[in-house]
């Protein structure tokens, strides 16, 4: 929540209050403008293509322009460009490496030109973001003039502020990573490896991507955990647990987790304060027969079998064996299947791309039967 919300095309007065939130289903934003004695709100699918909070605040300008009130900012002139300062030498030594938030990890990089280059961990590498950023004596420009970036230290951490100068506002998008002391070299042999949650509820509308760790070799003591498109630090704290280190104020500090290991039925799993994790080099390969989910509601977990070949069953229509090999499956009422691709990403569900189309199968990845306590599936691999 924002108790002064600011506008880049508006002035809708002071203390607008700005509310958002959400699900993996639907967004909304809620706006309470006290000096019109306005309250307006929006909600929409996460197929809504278009800006939830810009449209919303169109849509109050439109509605108070009818009343005759003009809350249209004037044409601002295009920012000049100014002249760049050199880089603060402090600068290369104190703030340039590696920073962190809830769901990124970033570099910046001091060049000899004294500009800065930010590049993003996409999981295999470093991919840059904004090549070229000048210092102009009190924050880093792009070449238009514009302030996008600066650097400060607060009770003894170091943040890299996002800068909207339109709006008046400086926010914390990372803070600095520094190695840690830690001696444990138990969590070497898990870097590289890939987790999937090891229970999805049959009704569960989020299902997670799975789960692989890495680390930077400057940065001795933090892990990166991925998922997706997510990618957050934690320190090792001892061979079996890690720890929180990212303090960062406002939204980009949210949703922080650690990881802890458990042993399962002899396997290694990782868990967090949501799920347990298991490890996909466990999964045993998927076989003909009868799949039964048992009395606890454990779910089944698999890998695909190398050389399947995606397809669809016409309503009416019969399975026709080709030679690469072929997999079909029936699912149960009360039962569901999710099929993950190589980078252990939902590419199926049967919810949702139903229970007799075939096409969105991964030909590697794992796939996932669930459901209630009892139910049986029937599955069929050539």
């Amino acid at each position: 929540m924002r108790v002064s919300e600011a506008f880049d095309k508006y002035d809708f007065g002071k203390g607008v209050l700005a509310k958002n939130g959400g699900t993996s289903q639907f967004i909304s934003q809620l706006y309470v403008i006290p000096q019109y004695n306005m309250v307006c709100a929006i909600s929409a699918t996460m197929d809504f293509s278009g800006n939830a909070p810009s449209l919303l605040s169109d849509i109050a300008a439109d509605v108070l322009h009818v009343q005759g009130v003009n809350v249209f900012k004037s044409e601002q002139s295009v920012v000049a460009a100014v002249e760049h300062k050199p880089l603060p030498e402090s600068f290369k030594t104190e703030y340039a490496g590696m920073y962190g938030a809830y769901s990124a990890v970033m570099r910046v990089t001091a060049n000899e030109d004294d500009s800065i280059t930010t590049e993003f961990f996409n999981g295999t590498d470093y991919r840059v973001n904004d090549a070229k950023m000048y210092f102009d004596g009190s924050a880093f420009v792009d070449g238009s003039g514009k302030k996008v970036y600066s650097f400060i230290e607060a009770d003894g951490r170091k943040y890299i502020m996002g800068i909207k100068e339109s709006l008046g506002i400086e926010y914390a998008m990372g803070q600095k990573l520094e190695a840690l002391p830690v001696q444990s070299t138990a969590w070497k042999p898990r870097l590289g490896k890939t987790y999937l949650p090891a229970y999805v509820a049959p009704d569960a509308v989020l299902v997670m991507d799975g789960l692989t760790l890495y680390e930077n070799a400057s940065l001795p003591g933090i892990l990166i955990a991925g998922q997706g498109n997510s990618f957050q630090p934690m320190g090792i704290q001892s061979d079996n647990s890690t720890k929180m280190i990212l303090q960062i104020p406002y939204s980009l500090g949210r949703d922080l987790y650690t990881l802890r290991t458990k042993t399962v039925n002899g396997e290694e799993w990782l868990y967090n304060e949501y799920y347990d994790l298991r490890p996909t080099e466990k999964f045993e390969v998927l076989r003909s027969g009868s799949l039964a989910i048992n009395q606890n509601g454990d779910n089944r977990l698999y890998k695909i079998p190398q050389g399947m070949l995606a397809f669809t069953v016409p309503e009416g229509g019969r399975v026709i064996a080709i030679p690469q090999g072929m997999l079909a499956f029936t699912v149960p009422e009360g039962g569901r299947v999710i099929a993950y691709d190589s980078a252990n990403s939902p590419v199926y569900d049967s919810i949702t791309d139903g229970a007799s189309t075939f096409d969105k199968l991964p030909k590697e990845g794992y796939i996932r039967f669930l459901g209630h306590p009892g139910i049986s599936f029937m599955v069929t691999v050539e």
